[in-house]
C-alpha cells in the first residue's frame, strides 16, 4: 500500500539522518539512500487514496518531507564542521554540542516510534534546554576572552557551528510540530485503499 511505502520511507529518513549524525563511515552512501527515499516519499504521498487522507493531511506530509530534506542537508554539513572547534573553546563547548547531538537522536527516535506505531498523539521532546545551554556556553566563552588572542576566524568558526546547530534544532522542532498535526492513525497500518 502507498501509505506503507511512505511509512518505510519516513522511517528510513529518520534512521539515515541519525547515521549521518553519528558519522557513519559510509556518508555518501547514506546521503544517496536518503535522496532516493525522499524522492520516493514525495511521489508516494500523491498515490494515497483513502477516506481521511485530506488535502490538509497531504500538505502536512509534504511540509514534513521538505523539513526532512533540509535537515539531511544541514546534518551533512554539520558533521564536517563540528570537528574543527578551536582548541581553547573545545573543553567548554564540546559537552554542550554532544548533549545536543544526543537530544537530536532522541527526537529522531521519537519520530520513528510515532510512525511505527501509527500514533502521533503524544508529547515530543523539545530541544530548548539543550540549545539554551549551548548559547550560555558561547556567552561564557565570549566573556572569558579565551579566544581574544586568536585570529578572528576562530570566533567566527564557533558562531558558524552554533548557527548550524540552531538550524537543525529549528528543523527538528518544526518536524515535531508537523507530525503532531498529522492524523496518521486514521490511515496508517493495514487499512485497505
Amino acid at each position: 500500500l502507498p501509505q506503507e511505502l511512505l511509512r518505510d520511507d519516513l522511517l528510513d529518513l529518520f534512521a539515515g539522518t541519525k547515521a549521518l549524525l553519528r558519522e557513519d563511515p559510509h556518508q555518501e552512501r547514506v546521503k544517496a539512500r536518503l535522496a532516493i527515499r525522499s524522492v520516493e516519499a514525495q511521489q508516494v504521498i500523491h498515490r494515497i487514496r483513502m477516506h481521511g487522507y485530506s488535502k490538509e493531511e497531504k500538505a502536512g506530509i509534504g511540509a514534513l518531507l521538505l523539513q526532512l530534506q533540509a535537515l539531511v542537508a544541514r546534518v551533512g554539513h554539520l558533521v564536517s564542521y563540528r570537528k574543527n572547534l578551536p582548541q581553547a573553546a573545545e573543553p567548554m563547548l564540546r559537552p554542550r554540542l554532544e548533549r545536543l547531538d544526543s537530544e537530536f537522536h532522541q527526537m529522531l527516535d521519537t519520530f520513528s516510534e510515532c510512525f511505527r506505531r501509527g500514533d502521533c498523539r503524544r508529547e515530543f521532546p523539545t530541544l530548548h534546554k539543550a540549545v539554551n545551554a549551548m548559547d550560555e556556553t558561547v556567552q561564557e566563552i565570549r566573556q572569558s576572552e579565551i579566544l581574544h588572542v586568536h585570529k578572528v576566524t576562530e570566533p567566527l568558526r564557533i558562531l558558524d557551528l552554533v548557527g548550524r546547530y540552531h538550524a537543525i534544532a529549528d528543523n527538528l522542532e518544526e518536524c515535531s510540530r508537523l507530525i503532531r498535526q498529522l492524523g496518521i492513525e486514521r490511515y496508517w497500518g493495514d487499512y485497505a485503499l
